[in-house]
């Protein structure tokens, strides 16, 4: 069975997936910013200071924001279009081509970015890459790049799972739940990732070092609620990190199915 690319319906996908990007990014760089700081340099998320130059770095971020919530669900439609003509297994597979081609498209952005935000400057794109390039090498570029797809395909199978199974009307609550859902269960993965982008330096971030430090913060907490705390709110970043998460897919859904339904082209 062959598969046609009709233009028009692989490109207002696309296009609607752009415009649900940028409006995204709008709404929630300074939030993304300020939860990267409060889990590298340890401080309340209410903190004045993670929420100084709320825009910096809005210009790579602008191009992941658009790959993780706008052409993002614009993937997964094509996806799920190619495969349900294929296997039985379209829903899983969609998922997983979605996570990994947003991973390959958004990376190197994503380090510039992290970058950016872990040394608070705003450095162009060119400069940045070539400060980069030159204090680190070109592997900088791929620095936890097994990490986040990991993540990546973990958050999508759940996610496009429970959407098929629990909220096919795409009911706004639902998806906030869904969404906190698979990104609390991804978290672990995306704690060992982040924690790759504290300091650019260390050339060996393994697991056993990683390990080590989350056991010496949990020794200096008092009592067991807090030792919790730090583990699920410092560290996985468990409660405004996942809302912020379910809040951003669920307005981007709703942003894209407004548009989806359409008619511009």
């Amino acid at each position: 069975m062959s598969y046609t690319v009709e233009p028009k319906k692989t490109v207002k996908p696309i296009l609607d997936g752009l415009v649900t990007g940028c409006i995204s990014t709008v709404l929630f760089n300074p939030m993304d910013r300020a939860l990267f700081l409060m889990v590298k340099d340890k401080k309340p998320f209410y903190e004045p200071s993670l929420w100084r130059s709320p825009y910096q770095g809005v210009g790579k971020a602008l191009y992941g924001r658009i790959i993780a919530y706008g052409v993002y669900l614009s993937f997964f439609d094509l996806y799920s279009d190619f495969f349900k003509e294929r296997t039985k297994h379209s829903l899983l597979l969609a998922s997983l081509a979605t996570g990994l081609t947003t991973v390959n498209l958004s990376h190197g952005f994503n380090v510039i970015k992290m970058y950016q935000w872990s040394h608070k400057t705003s450095n162009g794109i060119i400069k940045s890459t070539k400060l980069m390039a030159a204090e680190y090498g070109w592997r900088i570029f791929f620095r936890a790049y097994f990490q986040t797809c990991l993540r990546d395909c973990i958050f999508s199978t759940t996610y496009f799972y429970l959407s098929d199974k629990l909220n096919k009307e795409k009911r706004f609550g639902m998806n906030v739940a869904i969404a906190s859902t698979a990104t609390a269960l991804s978290s672990p993965v995306n704690y060992l990732r982040t924690r790759l982008f504290f300091d650019f330096r260390e050339s060996n971030v393994t697991l056993t070092k990683i390990f080590h430090e989350l056991a010496e913060g949990v020794k200096s907490k008092e009592t067991v609620p807090k030792k919790i705390s730090y583990i699920v709110q410092n560290r996985f970043n468990i409660g405004f990190g996942t809302l912020r998460v379910g809040l951003g897919m669920a307005v981007a859904d709703k942003i894209y199915r407004y548009l989806k339904e359409t008619t511009y082209l």
